[in-house]
C-alpha cells in the first residue's frame, strides 16, 4: 500500500463524515413514494444535493440537465476522495473508477447502436466522468455499424472478436455481445490492477462477472470460453470451463463448496423467477458493496473506506436519477421500484 496506516487516519475521518451524509434506505423509500419529481426535488433541498439541483425548473428541465447536475456532484466528491487518499493510492482510486466509467460509456454506446439511437440522443446518456474521449467515436457510431464502432474502441485486438461479432450479427443477441465487451474490459483491467491495492476488489468483480456469464451462457447454450475472465479471482480456469458444461439448475450444486454458494443460490432463484440478466447484476452488485463494506470495517485505516464510500455514492446517484426521472415520466410505483437496486428496496 502506497500510504501507511497513519496517513489514512484523516481520510477515514472525512470519509466517515461523507458516509454519514448518504441517504438512508428510509429516505430513499420516502422519495420512491413521492407523487412527483417536484416533490422529490423539494425533499433534496436540505441535503448536499441542494446547490447542484437549485434552479432546476420542474416541468421545463431536460433529462440531460438533471444528469449533468447529479454527475457534477459525483465528480466533486470523487475528486475530494482522491485528493484525500494518501500517496499513489489516490491515483489507484482514480484509475479504477475512471476505467469503470469509461467501460460503462462504451456499453451505453453499444446499446444505442443496437437500438438505432442517434448520436445526439445516445450522447445524453453518457457519464461525463472518466478518461475516455467519447466524442472521438462519433464518426464510427454515426456509421451505424457495430463492427466499425468496436474496431474503433480497440476490441478487434481480442482473439474472439470475429466469432462473437458474427454470432451477434446473426442472432441479434445483445446480452452475449455485452458479455464479450465486459470480458475484454476485465482482461485488460485485471492485468493492471490485480497486484495493486485494489487487487482483491478487482478479483471479486471478475468472479462476480464470471458467475453472471456462466448463467447467461447456460441459458443460451453457449460455451463460456470466449466470455469468462481468468487469472484475477478465486475461480480457476478448469472450474469455470467445467461449470460451462452444466445446465442452469446444476450450477448451485456445483458452487456448493465455494465461498459463493449462497450467492449462486440467490442468483439461481432470481434468474429462474425473472429470467433476465438485470436481476443477476443487482444481486452481484449488492454482494460487491457488502464485501467492500466488510473490508472497510475490518481495515478502517485503508483504501477500503474510500472504495466503500465511492460504491455507495455511485449507487445513490444512480438511484436518485432513476427515481426523479421515473416520477417525471409518470411511471407507477412498481415501475419505479423495478429500476432501483436491491440495496434500497
Amino acid at each position: 500500500m502506497a500510504g501507511n496506516v497513519s496517513d489514512y487516519a484523516y481520510l477515514y475521518g472525512r470519509v466517515s463524515g461523507l458516509i454519514g451524509k448518504l441517504l438512508s434506505s428510509r429516505e430513499i423509500d420516502s422519495l420512491i413514494q413521492s407523487r412527483s419529481d417536484n416533490e422529490v426535488l423539494a425533499s433534496l433541498e436540505s441535503t448536499d444535493y441542494e446547490r447542484y439541483l437549485s434552479g432546476l425548473k420542474v416541468g421545463e428541465y431536460e433529462n440531460i440537465e438533471l444528469e449533468r447536475r447529479l454527475f457534477a456532484h459525483l465528480e466533486d466528491v470523487f475528486e475530494d476522495v482522491v485528493g484525500l487518499t494518501p500517496g499513489l493510492d489516490g491515483e489507484s482510486i482514480r484509475f479504477y473508477y475512471s476505467g469503470f466509467w469509461d467501460h460503462s460509456n462504451v456499453k451505453t454506446l453499444i446499446r444505442g447502436l443496437h437500438q438505432n439511437m442517434s448520436w445526439r440522443n445516445v450522447r445524453f446518456y453518457v457519464n461525463p466522468l472518466g478518461k475516455l474521449a467519447v466524442d472521438d467515436f462519433e464518426i464510427s457510431y454515426a456509421s451505424g455499424s457495430m463492427a466499425n464502432f468496436l474496431i474503433d474502441v480497440g476490441f478487434v485486438e481480442d482473439e474472439f472478436f470475429n466469432d462473437v461479432l458474427s454470432e451477434y450479427e446473426s442472432s441479434g443477441n445483445l446480452e452475449i455481445l455485452e458479455s464479450f465487451v465486459d470480458s475484454v474490459f476485465y482482461k485488460r483491467y485485471v492485468n493492471k490492477l490485480k497486484d495493486g491495492v485494489l487487487g482483491d476488489i478487482v478479483g471479486l468483480r471478475s468472479d462476480l462477472f464470471n458467475i453472471k456469464t456462466l448463467f447467461l451462457c447456460a441459458n443460451y447454450g453457449i460455451e463460456p470460453e470466449k466470455y469468462v475472465v481468468l487469472g484475477a479471482g478465486r475461480l480457476g480456469r478448469d472450474f469455470l470451463m467445467n461449470a460451462g458444461k452444466l445446465e442452469i439448475e446444476e450450477l448451485s450444486t456445483y458452487f456448493s463448496f465455494t465461498d459463493y454458494r449462497d450467492l449462486v443460490k440467490l442468483v439461481l432463484k432470481s434468474f429462474t423467477e425473472e429470467g433476465n440478466i438485470n436481476s443477476i447484476e443487482k444481486i452481484t452488485h449488492s454482494y460487491l458493496i457488502n464485501y467492500v463494506k466488510d473490508k472497510s470495517v475490518l481495515n478502517p485505516l485503508s483504501i477500503y473506506s474510500a472504495a466503500y464510500f465511492m460504491e455507495r455514492k455511485m449507487l445513490e446517484i444512480k438511484t436518485l436519477r432513476a427515481i426523479i426521472l421515473s416520477k417525471k415520466e409518470g411511471l407507477s410505483l412498481d415501475e419505479t421500484k423495478s429500476l432501483i437496486s436491491g440495496e434500497y428496496v
